[in-house]
């Protein structure tokens, strides 16, 4: 329940990272929400936190995970599913199960393990889509230009990543966790500071 906790802090803590950087509203918000979760999340803080985000993020926006055919919904679970993907692949070379996972636990889901440590990076996703000509058809170019998110330069236990180091470094402290090493996940706290420099 306690490493489960710290994920989702950060998943409100980045989602507010993003209203900020896009000059939108309700970032303290969602910061002020981080103090009401607890180990495990069982009062769903997380939920509630998604229902303000996505709102401010694009508007008149409804979060649709499948069969969306929606520019932005598209375009998000695309960016998802690349990021799913490296994350599986981050853990399997680790010698980690992605199938055995921290929160989720779906006995038909291979990938619970990825579907919790891919949760601190959505961010990167969601900005990169935020920046996107939603008007153009989604193919080619148009799915090139989501994965711009590749390049995320990422702040995490005081250092900058690039986004597949960053995962990594998740990754081997889960494995620091398991071992007994530490109580700790290294996780991603925003952007890094070569980011929107431009």
């Amino acid at each position: 329940g306690r490493l489960w906790k710290s994920i989702v802090e950060v998943r409100l803590k980045t989602e507010a990272c993003n209203l900020r950087r896009l000059k939108l509203s309700g970032a303290l918000h969602l910061e002020r929400l981080c103090g009401q979760i607890l180990p495990g999340d069982p009062t769903n803080v997380e939920a509630n936190a998604a229902h303000y985000y996505w709102p401010r993020l694009f508007k008149d926006f409804i979060r649709t995970k499948r069969g969306a055919e929606d520019p932005i919904n598209t375009r998000l679970n695309y960016g998802y599913a690349v990021l799913r993907a490296i994350v599986t692949k981050e853990l399997v070379a680790l010698g980690l199960n992605p199938g055995i996972g921290i929160k989720h636990r779906n006995a038909t889901n291979t990938m619970n393990l990825a579907d919790d440590l891919m949760e601190p990076f959505r961010f990167v996703v969601e900005h990169q889509v935020s920046k996107l000509n939603l008007d153009v058809e989604f193919k080619g170019h148009a799915k090139l230009d989501v994965l711009g998110f590749l390049d995320s330069s990422i702040s995490s236990a005081g250092f900058n990543y690039r986004l597949i180091p960053a995962i990594r470094e998740l990754a081997v402290s889960y494995i620091r966790v398991l071992e007994g090493r530490t109580e700790c996940l290294s996780l991603p706290t925003g952007w890094g500071r070569d980011e929107f420099e431009e």
